[in-house]
């Protein structure tokens, strides 16, 4: 069962984390990024064609790149052991 992801503090702790810089120019990859909550949180301040998205569960990165289209989107398949 997919569970998407409705968290919206990552951008502000990562942005408190490195001392609020100025995300402009800047590209994010995303690991677990799920729905793309990081880049729907950080409201502009990180270009949009600078944002990357990298998750395991296909439905929830579907689901980001619906709301947010045009972005990199990527599923990372996986071999479990």
């Amino acid at each position: 069962m997919t569970r998407f992801s409705e968290r919206t503090e990552q951008f502000d702790f990562f942005d408190k984390q490195w001392g609020h810089p100025d995300w402009t120019g800047n590209t994010v990859l995303d690991f677990g990024g799920n729905i793309g909550g990081f880049l729907r949180e950080a409201d502009n301040r990180v270009e949009r064609e600078n944002y990357g998205c990298l998750d395991l569960d296909k439905e929830g990165l579907e689901r980001g790149q619906a709301g947010l289209s045009s972005h990199a989107f990527c599923l990372l398949q996986s071999v479990q052991f």
